[in-house]
């Protein structure tokens, strides 16, 4: 699931499969509409305090858990990012969180070119959902529809009976 930013897009949803790289590409991607949108609102006289202490909280807690998460990441470091749905989870949370104050802020005047903001939308992954997905390709791969089920009954049975059968015969 792609969401279209202006300039800028999100690569993953919460129900997408995503790689630590695409993961990464979308916290730059924040990042660098942070930035833009926070040299507007550095000194602007015109920026009500309570929405200019909103947004200094964000910034502070965005910058935090982007340089601890992301920032000098290898190969290595994305992938392990990537193994944690948390880090997508939380990264869409801040999504959400800066297209929230961004819209507050153009409301006040302040916006930034390339800081059109669609946070990303969908469900967060379940088990019964990926159990649901893989079922529903299974049906789709195995002949005769049968489901992810009938395919685990097949294989055990001919793991636990027919192979060690044919073993003993080769030999």
């Amino acid at each position: 699931m792609s969401n279209t930013i202006g300039q800028a897009t999100y690569r993953i949803g919460p129900d997408d499969f995503f790689t630590g790289d695409d993961l990464n590409a979308d916290a730059q991607t924040l990042e660098g509409m942070v930035k833009l949108l926070d040299a507007k609102v550095e000194g602007n006289p015109d920026v009500p305090k309570d929405l200019v202490t909103a947004w200094v909280l964000f910034q502070s807690q965005w910058e935090g858990w982007y340089y601890s998460t992301f920032v000098g990441s290898s190969f290595l470091g994305n992938l392990w990012t990537a193994l944690n749905d948390g880090n997508r989870d939380q990264l869409i949370q801040f999504e959400n969180r800066f297209a929230d104050l961004a819209s507050q802020l153009a409301n006040n005047g302040v916006s930034a070119p390339g800081v059109d903001v669609v946070g990303s939308q969908g469900a967060p992954d379940t088990v019964a959902s990926f159990v649901t997905k893989l079922d529903n390709a299974a049906r789709k791969l195995l002949p005769f529809g049968l489901g992810l089920g009938a395919f685990l009954v097949i294989a055990f049975v001919v793991w636990y009976f027919v192979l060690p059968r044919l073993a003993v015969r080769a030999a």
